[in-house]
């Protein structure tokens, strides 16, 4: 899976235009992107994360590994403080670690399901697009579903499953209408930048105008603004709309 996302044309663009990422060595790289992807998928500031870390503790306790859970709690509250992304690396490993053992003790399938979610997500430190949070929404939802099962295991009644199940879909609902609001404002945003873009074309001008889009919207996607020369987009940009093909654009 996490080879198809690589692979997919837009992020094969991507990749092969981010040169500076490239420039650095291999232990350079993974430096900065595995503590990145690491509090980006388990950050405690989140909801299903956190529900999700609450319910090992609670499965863990119940089960009386208590050095286990002890271990984890602090970690967690170490994360949930300092924000660290080496911290949330232990801690991502500590929660996988558990899930492996206890999912193989009951001889489940779900072992596999369990790595290939965390691959999609941590198949990202490989590019320069560990940035990109579209991935962490695929192991959010697994998480969810682990949530939920250790819930069910914790819990005898149904009404507590029920309404922490209608909080995880809100929780989802939430995040989705984010998005739709995001893309919606960045969509508003090129339509006027779309009239200036024409004028530039239609003149050859030499400097192109823009409004950037707000980044409250467009740090839900990557590649919004096009910044300047140097950005991997521009090229292509300058192409498509038959500008100048030495064009500054400023914002």
């Amino acid at each position: 899976c996490g080879s198809i996302l690589l692979l997919a044309p837009g992020n094969a663009v991507r990749n092969s235009y981010n040169t500076s990422f490239y420039a650095m060595s291999l232990i350079e790289r993974l430096m900065i992107t595995i503590p990145w992807v690491s509090k980006s998928v388990f950050n405690l500031h989140f909801l299903i994360p956190f529900l999700y870390f609450i319910s090992i503790i609670l499965r863990s306790i119940k089960e009386k590994k208590y050095i286990f859970s002890t271990l984890l709690s602090i970690t967690g509250i170490f994360c949930y403080i300092y924000g660290n992304g080496w911290l949330y690396l232990l801690l991502a490993l500590l929660l996988l670690s558990y899930e492996i053992i206890y999912w193989i003790k009951k001889n489940d399938k779900f072992v596999q399901l369990i790595l290939g979610f965390y691959a999609i997500s941590f198949s990202m430190i490989l590019t320069p697009l560990y940035n990109s949070g579209r991935p962490d929404l695929l192991l959010w939802i697994w998480l969810s579903v682990l949530f939920t099962i250790n819930i069910m295991n914790l819990i005898k009644g149904k009404t507590l499953i029920y309404i922490l199940s209608i909080l995880v879909f809100v929780s989802y609902s939430y995040y989705l209408y984010r998005e739709i609001n995001a893309y919606y404002h960045i969509g508003k945003g090129w339509n006027m930048q779309l009239s200036e873009i024409r004028k530039a074309s239609t003149n050859q001008s030499d400097i192109l105008y823009l409004k950037k889009i707000d980044n409250k919207y467009a740090s839900w996607h990557v590649d919004v603004n096009v910044v300047d020369e140097d950005f991997w987009t521009y090229k292509f940009f300058v192409n498509y709309y038959n500008l100048n093909s030495k064009v500054k654009i400023i914002y």
